[in-house]
């Protein structure tokens, strides 16, 4: 099973400048911890399998930091027994995608145009015969500030939350020769679809998207998709995680989600389902509030 990004050392860097800190429980899991107005809080995103000791050594740190609330985004392998076993509830709005595709790039090319839909194949050489080019972005840079104009841009009419174009920059800055930005081009050189992904650990995410108006005409975004495979697989990259899809668990939080599902599953790969979200409360107030039905 693969280790998610959100537990890599260059994640917490990134996040340092929300706030949050982190420590490691013995077994490696990174657990992270931001000050509020009500106290602290700690969030614990997909870690490998914590068995009973470990969730005991958490219990105990959380109790000495003074921890009110610790949200837990569990990974694919963990036991969820033990969780509630040891005072979790599955509570709370999660923070990452609960449902998504992963695409396994030990395939061989062939394997992998073939377990793309006949109408993602036909809109790949559609893009190929009216001239689309892609790229990956060697100044990331420079090519940021085009990749954010049509990222808001798309934010804006599928009615998605974008980040600033600081926070954008500062993934790239932290994870440096881990950072791809892959572009579609047309045949007069006008940027129509981008993508940034994140890699770690052998593996890789693709995280924000966005498309122009042109590009939404000439269906550049497959294309840049299908190349983005090719060129990773040659990278070394084993699998690609396309970061969310439509999940019917969480119908408010996926809620604008069902056009780029459906886009995303038309080039084949694994759909994986991850456990809810899991929370624990250390401080009274809140559980009371908890029990009374409260959304965290």
């Amino acid at each position: 099973m693969i280790l998610d990004i959100r537990q890599s050392n260059k994640w917490t860097e990134y996040l340092k400048m929300y706030g949050w800190r982190e420590a490691r429980l013995k077994n490696g899991a990174v657990v992270r911890f931001k000050p509020t107005f009500a106290g602290l809080t700690a969030k614990l995103q997909r870690p490998k399998s914590l068995m009973n000791p470990d969730l005991e050594e958490l219990d105990e740190m959380c109790k000495e930091m003074r921890v009110i609330i610790l949200k837990f985004e569990p990974g694919l392998d963990q036991d969820l027994k033990l969780i509630k076993n040891h005072n979790f509830i599955k509570v709370g709005t999660p923070n990452l995608a609960t449902k998504t595709i992963f695409i396994d790039l030990r395939k061989d090319q062939s394997s992998l145009w073939s377990d793309l839909s006949s109408n993602a194949r036909n809109l790949v050489r559609r893009a190929k015969i009216e001239g689309v080019k892609i790229t990956e972005e060697k100044n990331l840079v420079s090519g940021l500030g085009g990749f954010y104009k049509i990222l808001s841009r798309t934010g804006r009419k599928k009615k998605f939350y974008v980040q600033s174009f600081e926070e954008l920059k500062r993934k790239c800055e932290v994870f440096n020769e881990d950072s791809h930005l892959m572009s579609a081009y047309n045949s007069e050189g006008d940027l129509c679809a981008s993508q940034l992904y994140l890699g770690f650990n052998n593996n890789i995410w693709g995280f924000h998207a966005g498309i122009s108006e042109k590009g939404e005409k000439n269906r550049s975004g497959y294309k840049l998709l299908w190349e983005s495979y090719l060129l990773f697989k040659q990278k070394g990259y084993e699998i690609i995680d396309l970061e969310g899809i439509e999940d019917d668990r969480y119908p408010t939080f996926t809620r604008e989600w069902r056009n780029f599902s459906n886009y995303k599953k038309k080039f084949g790969g694994e759909i994986v389902t991850f456990p809810e979200t899991y929370t624990k409360f250390f401080s009274i107030p809140f559980k009371l509030l908890a029990k009374a039905g409260l959304s965290i």
